[in-house]
């Protein structure tokens, strides 16, 4: 194996235990909004009472944390007493350079639940562009609601997939003695809000958690005594299963989208040759489907047809892909720079995010790979930036920024416009992971 290639699996292992200084909740700060950000008025929801200022507030703030809304009224609520477009006034709005108007009222019910009316205006169209109404929904549940009109609404604006509903998924480290390290595997609101723990080791590092496609499970690697093991957990029942543990490394999870296999990076004993294998969860059946070079950070597509992957079997780390079930059809992806590695497929589109040095010794930086050319467009500006996670929709991506001693966690967008930080005050976190929807 070329020094390089080891190199990069012990920076990726570094990548997994290197801690980044957080607290429990993450705060966020938008450095940098969309270039051309939609015009929008949130109005206060008509009805008196906390509870539809709470509702108008959740929306507001899922809209202000995704930057892609101008929002012109923010400093000065106003009340609309209707949930229909037929009172508006469109050339007032026209006035103040708002396009789209959000207004809507909630109802407490005789049952003592809630109903929820929410409606989207276009002030050029001046028509109503979404109506909304939920029933019988439970005060506890208000919250959640409102991340589902707040989807909705970013939707119907944008044309993509809102994402507020989703989680992250990440490993806390507090040192509680000299000798005694808790690691926590974390799950919060996606900006960072609403963390709570979802189980905890002492001593023993948690590392790359990766969602189930139905969002119930987790897989991460952890250690059985001193040897690495891939593990499962399940959310609902909270109970652990080993899925792969065998001599040398056992690294890399990931959930195949249809749920049926798992993808992982097996050395089979070797120190550093990791290898790819696909096990099919429900029968226990391990398949190699890698053998030339070392070959790690397998993803899927999202047909689940093909696997991208980092291997150094043309010289140096760079991204290939095959279909897995022909592994004998190889291709090589990215030939930009020294070397490329990491890969991620993103949703409605035939490029990849992935992890990029395009010069020697220089920094390590996101980039989205045009497949087809092969070039990289790099989108971050640190000087090490690792650990990428792709939103749902496919255009955020949460990652790992470690350019100071108190690393944090940033978003970018794919495109590069937007970029937000969830920096923390204390404690240690790694291994950012975006949940499905």
């Amino acid at each position: 194996m070329n020094t390089l290639f080891k190199k990069i699996i012990l920076l990726m292992f570094l990548f997994l235990v290197s801690p980044i200084y957080a607290s429990d909740d993450l705060t966020i700060h938008i450095t940098k909004g969309a270039s051309k950000p939609y015009p929008i008025a949130i109005l206060s929801f008509s009805a008196d009472g906390k509870i539809n200022q709470q509702t108008a507030g959740v929306i507001t703030k899922d809209l202000q944390y995704s930057a892609r809304f101008l929002f012109i009224n923010e400093n000065k609520p106003s009340q609309y007493k209707d949930t229909s477009v037929a009172t508006l006034d469109w050339q007032a709005w026209r006035n103040k350079k708002v396009d789209y108007l959000v207004f809507g009222r909630v109802e407490k019910q005789s049952t003592g639940n809630y109903k929820i009316f929410v409606n989207v205006a276009s002030v050029f169209g001046k028509k109503s562009l979404l109506h909304l109404e939920y029933k019988d929904v439970l005060l506890a549940d208000l919250k959640v609601v409102s991340h589902k009109i707040s989807d909705a609404i970013y939707k119907v604006i944008t044309g993509m997939p809102g994402y507020f509903t989703t989680h992250i998924a990440y490993v806390l480290i507090k040192k509680i003695t000299d000798t005694r390290i808790k690691y926590s595997l974390v799950v919060s609101d996606v900006d960072g809000s609403n963390a709570h723990e979802v189980f905890s080791t002492v001593n023993r590092p948690i590392a790359s958690p990766m969602w189930s496609p139905d969002g119930k499970r987790l897989a991460y690697v952890s250690y059985v005594k001193h040897s690495m093991a891939i593990y499962m957990y399940d959310l609902v029942t909270k109970h652990h299963h080993i899925l792969a543990h065998f001599s040398g490394i056992n690294s890399a999870p990931v959930w195949s989208h249809n749920g049926r296999y798992m993808a992982l990076a097996l050395s089979m004993g070797s120190s550093f040759k990791t290898n790819l294998y696909v096990l099919d969860i429900k029968q226990s059946k391990l398949a190699q489907v890698t053998h030339t070079g070392v070959n790690t950070s397998p993803t899927w597509s999202f047909d689940d047809k093909k696997m991208a992957f980092t291997s150094n079997r043309g010289g140096s780390p760079q991204i290939y892909e095959m279909f897995w079930q022909s592994p004998g059809e190889i291709k090589r992806l990215s030939y930009m720079g020294v070397r490329n590695f990491h890969p991620l497929y993103i949703r409605h589109s035939h490029k990849l995010v992935v992890i990029s040095q395009l010069e020697s010794d220089g920094p390590l930086r996101i980039g989205v790979l045009d497949p087809i050319s092969g070039d990289v467009d790099v989108i971050t500006h640190g000087k090490l930036d690792k650990s990428p996670s792709v939103s749902p929709n496919g255009y955020m991506i949460i990652y790992a920024n470690y350019d100071k001693k108190n690393g944090i966690l940033e978003e970018v967008s794919s495109d590069g416009q937007i970029n937000i930080k969830l920096p923390s005050a204390f404690g240690t976190v790694q291994s950012p992971a975006w949940s499905p929807h």
